[in-house]
């Protein structure tokens, strides 16, 4: 994805984040990237989608959720570097920063197989699931649904130009 994209996309985000509502700017759900080219992490069904919740401490989901078993190989759902791997309350995780401010997050792991730094592929073997793997993704602190980057749904941005008000019983513009 082109860093051009990418700053494009995050001013946009920027704009849209803040135009009110209810749910937390930081956990609201943000429009994708628009060069998905994202992988499944896992060889393995679904079994919570992306559930943006009401607020920073509300109930929801802030990625997908797998149903992995114990031991299944993780792949980097696109190219990157590695920004963090450790324990997280006692869990293993691992983040990969991406072009621009994008980031996945992978965990809990069984173990992790790349170093803080390295360079990954996308599909490249980064660690192995624990059960209830989770992948989460976010531009800078909001989390986005990473459904739309993993099937391929998010399209190229289109302008649609804004709706002509018109007096119907008149047809007066």
């Amino acid at each position: 994805m082109s860093r051009l994209l990418v700053s494009a996309l995050v001013a946009l985000i920027v704009v849209l984040g803040t135009g009110g509502g209810s749910a937390s700017p930081a956990l609201a759900q943000a429009a994708p990237p628009t060069d998905c080219g994202w992988r499944p992490p896992v060889d393995a069904p679904v079994v919570d989608p992306f559930r943006p919740p009401e607020g920073p401490y509300g109930a929801g989901n802030r990625g997908i959720e797998y149903g992995v078993t114990d031991g299944a190989p993780v792949r980097a759902v696109a190219d990157g570097r590695v920004g963090f791997r450790g324990p997280v309350a006692g869990r293993l995780y691992l983040v990969v920063h991406h072009d621009g401010d994008l980031r996945s997050t992978y965990g809990p792991l069984a173990s992790i197989d790349v170093l803080r730094g390295a360079t990954v592929a996308a599909g490249a073997p980064v660690a192995t699931a624990a059960v209830g793997f989770h992948l989460t993704a976010r531009i800078g602190e909001r989390y986005i649904d990473p459904g739309p980057l993993l099937d391929g749904t998010c399209g190229p941005p289109r302008l649609v130009p804004p709706t002509r008000l018109i007096d119907r019983p008149t047809g007066i513009r």
